[in-house]
């Protein structure tokens, strides 16, 4: 399974992940893939106070995709959260 198909199916319903506003419902924007990636890397970061094994785990992608999603995102890890 590829990481988007991954991240797609786990986080599609979750408006809150995909950062749906009531303005981009109602004009039927589209999300870029890279911002519900992104998302979906920070919740899964909060959901395991930064536990990047748990993360990679729960988001089934291996831990060097999320070192390089980490990169790409320019995300800090705070593991005295």
């Amino acid at each position: 399974m590829s990481i988007a198909s991954s991240i797609f199916s786990q986080f599609i319903n979750a408006d809150n992940l995909l950062d749906l506003s009531d303005s981009t419902r109602e004009t039927h924007e589209i999300i870029p893939l890279e911002k519900i990636k992104e998302n979906a890397l920070r919740h899964a970061l909060k959901v395991t106070k930064g536990n990047i094994q748990e993360a990679a785990r729960r988001l089934q992608i291996g831990r060097a995709t999320i070192y390089r999603m980490l990169k790409e995102y320019n995300i800090k890890i705070d593991k005295d959260e």
